[in-house]
């Protein structure tokens, strides 16, 4: 019997809904994670239903922002905001909620969910995206999604009492429709 090379669950994105409100709420505190989104360690974000239905409100405010979801469950949020009709761009930001969902490619799938999404259904030229200098993790997904960095954003954010860097990372619809076939 042939072996089954789609092992990995399927990721689906789906809009927010209320009961989300909830998920976020029960999130654990994951440090990493918020390193990498830039907080800082030495004030961890605090839980409590105020943060949890803005994080919702702001989320639903959002043109393209669609839940992560993976065998029925939450595991992360995407989205392409700063729209620009005219130019034809927009910019990528994703991110999981818990360390056990990292590095099960399902960031990857939803990259690729999305720039089929922003490529084709928004007729986009241009997708990019800012990432910390350390986030090593992030950058190989979005250099495997067919992402390359174009510039260096020195000092972009202060963590603590250290400054650190933002790479501007693009991908063109030229270079999707290259890369396209082997990551779909």
């Amino acid at each position: 019997m042939p072996k089954d090379h789609n092992s990995k669950p399927l990721v689906v994105l789906r809009a927010p809904v209320p009961p989300d409100i909830e998920m976020h709420l029960a999130l654990p505190h994951s440090r990493e994670i918020h390193i990498m989104y830039g907080g800082d360690p030495e004030i961890p974000p605090t839980a409590n239903l105020a943060r949890s239905e803005g994080w919702y409100e702001w989320l639903c405010d959002h043109p393209f922002a669609r839940i992560i979801e993976v065998e029925g469950r939450a595991v992360g949020e995407i989205r392409l905001h700063s729209h620009d009709e005219a130019d034809r761009t927009a910019r990528l930001a994703v991110g999981l909620f818990a360390e056990e969902d990292l590095g099960r490619g399902y960031g990857h799938q939803a990259i690729v969910q999305t720039l089929c999404h922003g490529f084709d259904a928004m007729a986009l030229e241009m997708i990019d995206l800012r990432v910390l200098e350390f986030n090593e993790r992030a950058i190989r997904c979005y250099t495997a999604c067919g992402f390359e960095t174009v510039a260096r954003l020195p000092r972009s954010l202060k963590i603590g009492e250290t400054w650190h860097d933002d790479l501007l990372m693009e991908i063109t619809r030229p270079r999707f429709s290259s890369v396209r076939v082997g990551l779909e």
